[in-house]
């Protein structure tokens, strides 16, 4: 069912049921709650941040995506992971905006300073754009510290390690970890013995 049920819900409901639909790969539905969200408010920071998220990510409407971001932010500066997706879109346009999407994580760092995927994606920016590979690794480590289990932050810190570092057997076992706990990961798949 589409958002026709949920007329007289609030934006919250909304935006939890559109976020329940979207983990559960029903976009369409996601979609239909995000837009029924924004109907009865349309400064809802969450509903404006997903479904950017949803624009970006699955319908790769980026021009959209960077409408509902700026929206988001324009209510609230500070949302944290307004930032950090808006940071991923800029990331992914073309041309590629690498210095908005630094602007953007360090305001997230500086607002939460623990937000894991900020550091992820923080420390990946310090390397390419700046080849800045200590505070790259200091990144890397304070999401492990935050979170040991985080693929995305073993994997990125390993190709630091092994490319940029000349510490091929530090990056061999953070490979190994990152594999032993998704051995299904694609980019693992087809990587980890490169390592």
């Amino acid at each position: 069912a589409g958002s026709g049920g949920w007329k007289n819900e609030d934006p919250e409901a909304l935006h939890a049921a559109a976020a329940d639909k979207y983990f559960e790969g029903d976009y369409d539905a996601a979609e239909s709650l995000y837009i029924a969200a924004l109907g009865r408010d349309p400064g809802h920071v969450r509903s404006l941040c997903n479904y950017g998220a949803l624009l970006h990510n699955v319908r790769n409407d980026r021009v959209k995506a960077s409408q509902m971001y700026r929206s988001a932010l324009n209510r609230d500066p500070n949302d944290v992971v307004t930032l950090y997706n808006f940071g991923l879109l800029l990331e992914s346009l073309e041309p590629v905006d690498l210095p908005g999407a630094e602007a953007l994580y360090r305001r997230a760092l500086s607002i939460d300073p623990n937000h894991v995927d900020t550091l992820v994606n923080y420390g990946t920016l310090l390397k390419t754009l700046h080849h800045n590979y200590t505070d790259a690794e200091a990144s890397y480590r304070r999401a492990l510290q935050l979170d040991p289990n985080n693929v995305d932050a073993l994997c990125n810190y390993a190709l630091l390690l092994r490319d940029c570092m000349q510490r091929p057997d530090e990056a061999r076992e953070m490979i190994r970890r990152a594999v032993e706990l998704d051995s299904k990961d694609e980019w693992l798949l087809v990587n980890a013995a490169t390592f």
